[in-house]
C-alpha cells in the first residue's frame, strides 16, 4: 500500500495480513504516468513502470530504491517478472521487448513485428514470450514468440473473430494453460500450444 503523501510503501504479511515492512520511495505525489507494477519475491522488491520520466523504478527491502532509464517506455508498456528473475519490458514506443538484470543492465532486445501490443510475459521456458495484439491493430490474437521474433504459433485473427476482442490480459498456470482476458468480458482458455478449449464469462 502507497502513502503518496509521506512515500512510504507499506508491505504486509501474505498470510496474516499484519505490517511486515515499510519501503522508503520516491515523491510519488505529483507523478500521473505510472503504468505498471510488478514483483520478484527473489529478489524482494518491486519494478514500476514511469512513462512520465520514462524510467524503471525498482522498490528493494530494506527502503532502498534505483531508477534507470528506459526511453521508449510510454502509457502502453507493461512489465513482469521473468522465471530468472530478470524484468521484462514491453516498450511501447518501440514495440520492443527488453529483458533487464536486477540491477538494470540490459541483457536482450527483441524487436516485435509492426502490431499494437498489449500484453507480453514469459511462456513456459527461457527464451520464449507470450504476446497479445489488439486496440488499434488489425489483427487481436495471441503468440507465442521467440528470441528472434519468430512467431512459433498464434491464435486469433481480426478484430472479433475467433472470440477474441481486444485482449488486454494474459496468464500462464504450471500447466502451460493459457487465459486470455479480453474486451467482452470473456476469459478465454487455450493450451500451450494456443488450441482453443473455452470461453468463460470473466469475473
Amino acid at each position: 500500500m502507497l502513502n503518496p503523501l509521506s512515500s512510504i510503501l507499506y508491505v504486509y504479511d501474505a498470510v496474516s495480513f499484519g505490517s511486515f515492512d515499510t519501503i522508503t520511495t520516491p515523491d510519488f505525489s505529483a507523478r500521473n504516468g505510472l503504468v505498471d507494477i510488478t514483483a520478484c519475491s527473489f529478489y524482494r522488491c518491486l519494478y514500476i513502470a514511469d512513462a512520465e520520466t520514462t524510467s524503471i523504478i525498482r522498490l528493494e527491502m530494506q527502503s532502498k530504491y534505483n531508477i534507470w532509464p528506459v526511453e521508449d517506455i510510454n502509457r502502453d508498456s507493461v512489465i513482469s517478472v521473468t522465471s530468472s528473475h530478470d524484468l521484462l519490458v514491453l516498450c511501447g514506443k518501440s514495440n520492443k521487448l527488453k529483458l533487464f538484470g536486477t540491477d538494470g543492465v540490459l541483457h536482450s532486445t527483441i524487436a516485435l513485428e509492426p502490431a499494437h501490443v498489449t500484453c507480453a510475459l514469459e511462456f513456459t521456458m527461457p527464451g520464449q514470450y507470450l504476446v497479445t495484439h489488439g486496440r488499434d491493430s488489425p489483427l487481436h490474437r495471441v503468440c507465442i514468440v521467440n528470441s528472434e521474433d519468430r512467431i512459433l504459433r498464434a491464435y486469433g485473427g481480426f478484430k472479433g473473430s475467433y472470440m477474441l476482442n481486444n485482449p488486454s490480459g494474459v496468464a500462464v498456470d504450471k500447466y502451460g494453460f493459457v487465459y486470455v482476458d479480453e474486451a467482452n468480458n470473456r476469459l478465454v482458455v487455450l493450451t500451450s500450444t494456443l488450441e482453443f478449449i473455452q470461453s468463460l464469462p470473466s469475473v
